[in-house]
């Protein structure tokens, strides 16, 4: 069985629980799907298959499908692996070709799904698998997979813009937050920097400049592996900016403390420029952001001392005496974002429970939460600290909020477009598709129902914003912080010359009530302000406020 994602879920689940006849409206169809699919899930999980085929035998006869993207090839796919399992090979194959017909195209999964295994020997499959690669060329051709070299060819770099335009194009979904920008000019205009780029990493260099222009942080390209290190090896320390200055905030390296560097110092250079010319012209144009607070992270903590692995980077410090100093500091750190574990538990002195949740990128973080709680259950109140979380896995973030409720609870929602070349020739040429919150199930064994609250930031981005929409929908505790990164939605990945990977977002996500935050971020209910006072004096003022506010 096809395991959908989180975005394909909302699909599928949009498509269930409707009896054949006149043909429903597409939100008619998006309202009345969850039951249905959600019993197919469980069925299968059971392996009570000829139970779920019924189910699927019953969506793939509703009218309407087509209307509502990919969810005719994906139920018909999960059918086809039912009747696999059942033994009706003839059925099964009947099924899959329906679904390649209908534009499963993907090769891998038909290769490689145990599910299928039953019929895999049958000579019908290799011609279905064929006709699956074909598809699947289509749209990733092996032309934009040249291997990496110090330096590709031009046609090769060429061709990757063109990839980059192309994506981006038919797919970016907040053109409507850039309504100035021409994006074939910006590509039209990149062409001279991209002929004129001397190696790889340059050419990288004028990709991410572009997505840049697009203003959105899911919209990016990721360098080489064999870059990573040449490019984003940084300093341990953590920098952030602060009432319009630049300050050393936290040292990950007791060899540097050793060396005086200490949270508190003023960074007034880097390599012999001022840092904010620094930031401007060395950083900032380079790191694709949805918000201003978004960009202010991206710029002066993720990326402003980032450079060569090999090399040193040279800061002019000062003191708070107003003492200027120097220090040359070896770029040894090999990670953009600066946490050591990707959850923290403790119990604060009181009986309140401190949970760090550092990302949701993990997916072994869901099985982490089903046994945390059973400590986290033992506390009179929960912090649960966001404001290192960049993001990840929308699936990963609900797991966890399913531990704070008993009932079923909204998640974001949004749209995706559709382009339509037919329509185009009269003059319009796309249109959207809704996407409907998803009631999301309580988490399996109990739920903790004591106070909670969250800490959030402007480097909580992405899942971890799905997260804090869905927890404000909630209506279960405040947040407490500043406002988050602004940016979040379903990236769609593609691959470029020399391993790289692009990046469009492609799912335009609002709250669960339609609002929007992209660009904005979501705004605490409980604004704390950190000033450089509290990092010298290891003071955390979004902590304090949280365990007041949990105290009263």
């Amino acid at each position: 069985m096809r395991k959908p994602t989180f975005f394909l879920i909302l699909l599928l689940l949009s498509v269930a629980g409707i009896a054949a006849g006149e043909p429903p409206g597409r939100e008619d169809l998006q309202r009345r799907v969850e039951a249905d699919y959600g019993k197919v899930s469980g069925l299968w999980e059971h392996h009570e298959y000829a139970e779920a085929v019924k189910i699927l035998e019953g969506l793939a006869a509703l009218p309407g499908l087509d209307e509502l993207g990919n969810a005719r090839s994906t139920i018909l796919y999960n059918l086809g692996c039912g009747y696999s399992l059942l033994g009706e090979t003839d059925r099964a194959l009947d099924a899959l070709r329906g679904a390649v017909d209908a534009g499963y195209s993907d090769a891998e999964g038909l290769r490689n799904d145990p599910d299928l295994e039953p019929v895999r020997s049958d000579p019908r499959f290799a011609s279905l698998l064929e006709q699956a690669k074909a598809e699947q060329r289509r749209w990733d051709s092996p032309v934009f997979r040249a291997p990496y070299r110090e330096n590709l060819s031009e046609d090769d770099k060429i061709a990757g813009l063109a990839r980059v335009w192309a994506e981006v194009k038919y797919g970016f979904v907040h053109f409507g937050r850039v309504p100035r920008l021409d994006w074939d000019r910006v590509c039209f205009e990149a062409l001279p920097e991209v002929r004129a780029s001397r190696s790889t990493a340059d050419y990288y260099r004028v990709l991410k400049k572009i997505c840049a222009r697009l203003e959105d942080g899911h919209t990016t390209v990721h360098v080489p592996d064999e870059l990573f290190s040449r490019m984003y090896s940084r300093p341990a320390i953590e920098t952030r900016r602060i009432d319009g200055r630049v300050y050393v905030v936290g040292v990950l390296d007791d060899a540097l403390s050793e060396q005086g560097v200490r949270p508190g110092l003023e960074i007034l250079g880097v390599d012999g420029v001022p840092v904010e010319e620094y930031a401007r012209t060395r950083v900032a144009p380079y790191h694709s952001a949805s918000s201003p607070q978004g960009a202010e992270a991206g710029t002066y903590t993720y990326y402003l001392l980032c450079g060569d692995a090999g090399t040193n980077v040279d800061l002019d410090l000062r003191d708070e005496a107003g003492a200027v100093s120097s220090v040359s500091l070896p770029r040894s750190f090999h990670r953009v974002q600066s946490f050591r574990e990707p959850y923290a538990f403790r119990v604060i002195p009181g009986g309140i429970g401190y949970l760090a949740v550092n990302t949701f990128g993990n997916r072994a973080l869901v099985a982490a939460f089903d046994s945390l709680f059973t400590a986290v259950g033992e506390t009179d109140a929960l912090v649960i600290d966001l404001r290192r979380n960049a993001g990840g896995d929308g699936d990963v973030a609900y797991a966890l909020l399913g531990h704070l409720t008993d009932e079923p609870f909204k998640t974001v929602q949004g749209k995706v477009r559709r382009y339509d070349p037919f329509h185009r020739t009269r003059g319009r040429a796309q249109d959207w598709m809704k996407l409907p919150p998803m009631d999301w199930p309580p988490a399996d064994g109990g739920w903790y129902s004591k106070p909670v609250a969250v800490l959030i930031g402007s480097r909580t981005g992405s899942a971890a914003e799905d997260f804090c929409a869905a927890f404000a929908a909630m209506k279960r505790g405040p947040l407490i912080g500043s406002a988050t990164a602004g940016t979040t939605g379903q990236p769609l990945t593609f691959p470029l010359p020399g391993g790289g990977t692009g990046l469009v977002c492609v799912y335009h996500a609002t709250a669960p009530d339609g609002s929007e935050f992209i660009g904005t971020g979501i705004q605490p209910t409980v604004p704390v302000r950190t000033s450089i006072e509290d990092v010298r004096a290891g003071r955390d003022p979004g902590l304090e406020a949280a365990l007041r506010i949990l105290r009263d």
